[in-house]
């Protein structure tokens, strides 16, 4: 069969789709877009997770804020593999008829959330919301997205939640009457980290520390350390003798950091906060 020159980048587009060469996140239709009128019934006003701390109003419908963002530009919480971290969502339900609140981690960062193995917080009806996020301890080194889902509950006639929204709209009716938010998260730190059983060779505490900061490690030879910041800035740098587990870090601003060590052959990282 011929094919012409004029549907030849059409087909490309399409074959690059199907095979996977082309791989980007799918885009929550707004409230707006699916026949909406007013205001999102349901939305999310606040995420915290480490040092990520954004508050927000309820979406205007009006551009990019349809009830859906994705906050690249905000600053990249720094989670461990096999870590612990508190993840707390605050949402608003102005119709005061329930809501549900779910989130999901693309962990394997495919550009898909599965909708079970990824789901790490589901929640409701409405108000203040907390759970303790665990990283798998297989999780690679990078960026990955977080994506927050609100909505109203199946017991108004909703659909259990889909992390890509009512993109079968007007199958579903209804339409969407919440919000969705996306997040980016740096699995890692930005220099990089060995294996689990490297990283738990190496504790620091207190953490929060004030002033003195102990090291305890396995270390059988004087080893570099370096603290960065959350943008890969050097703030603080010597070495770490096998007799030497603390450093005084007192004259370092509140906030979050890595404390980097360089064995033989691997970069080990610890995060830890600095609270005066």
């Amino acid at each position: 069969m011929k094919t012409t020159t004029k549907y030849l980048p059409m087909l490309l587009i399409g074959l690059f789709i199907s095979t996977g060469i082309i791989a980007q996140y799918c885009v929550p239709p707004g409230f707006k877009d699916m026949g909406g009128v007013g205001e999102p019934f349901t939305y999310i006003s606040n995420v915290e997770l480490e040092n990520l701390n954004n508050s927000t109003g309820m979406p205007t419908g009006v551009g990019e804020d349809d009830g859906y963002m994705h906050y690249s530009t905000l600053v990249k919480p720094v989670l461990t593999q096999g870590g612990n971290y508190t993840l707390n969502v605050s949402a608003v339900d102005n119709l005061a008829a329930g809501m549900i609140v779910v989130v999901w981690i693309d962990w394997n960062n495919d550009k898909t959330f599965d909708p079970f193995g990824e789901k790490v917080a589901l929640w409701g009806p409405d108000g203040n919301h907390s759970a303790i996020i665990t990283v798998p301890n297989n999780v690679p080194d990078g960026v990955v997205r977080m994506r927050v889902f609100c909505d109203m509950p199946t017991s108004m006639g909703h659909i259990d939640p889909e992390p890509c929204g009512y993109l079968d709209y007007p199958s579903h009716t209804l339409g969407q009457h919440g919000e969705v938010e996306d997040y980016d998260l740096r699995i890692g730190g930005p220099t990089g980290i060995t294996s689990q059983d490297k990283i738990e060779s190496v504790k620091i505490y207190p953490n929060p520390v004030k002033n003195i900061l102990n090291i305890d490690h396995s270390f059988d030879q004087a080893v570099p350390y370096n603290i960065v910041d959350l943008y890969g800035r050097s703030i603080a740098m010597g070495q770490l003798d096998v007799d030497m587990t603390s450093i005084n870090v007192s004259n370092l601003a509140n906030g979050q950091y890595i404390m980097v060590i360089k064995g033989e052959t691997e970069q080990i990282h610890q995060v830890f906060h600095i609270a005066h």
